[in-house]
């Protein structure tokens, strides 16, 4: 999927115009998040290739974005929902990095079921 349908649907689901303007506001902020983690895991772009794609960004901004995803993805319930309904709305299949999140939660709960042992 090319740049524009994932912005539209990122922009859908989120309910936002142009989420690729400037704004400090959290939801544009987590779009554009959302966005950064589509062309870095799925489409495996540079930091500097996705800042340009995405308004002449720095690519420290897309590393800064991306940096905390996973935690953020784990503790806030309505930014994986969100991420949730896009990427099945993209492409439907997971990434390297959420397949590897998934495989880390069940060892995580797997070990602590041989600790009460």
């Amino acid at each position: 999927m090319n740049l524009v349908k994932i912005v539209e649907v990122i922009e859908e689901e989120t309910k936002l115009n142009d989420i690729l303007n400037k704004s400090r506001k959290r939801r544009y902020v987590d779009a554009r998040r959302i966005l950064f983690f589509i062309l870095r895991n799925a489409h495996r772009l540079s930091y500097q290739e996705i800042g340009n794609l995405c308004g002449g960004k720095n690519h420290a901004t897309v590393l800064h974005s991306l940096r905390h995803y996973e935690f953020i993805l784990k503790t806030e319930p309505n930014f994986k929902n969100l991420h949730d309904r896009i990427i099945t709305r993209v492409g439907g299949k997971k990434t390297e990095v959420e397949l590897l999140w998934e495989k880390i939660t069940i060892l995580e709960s797997e070990l602590l079921t041989i600790k009460k042992t």
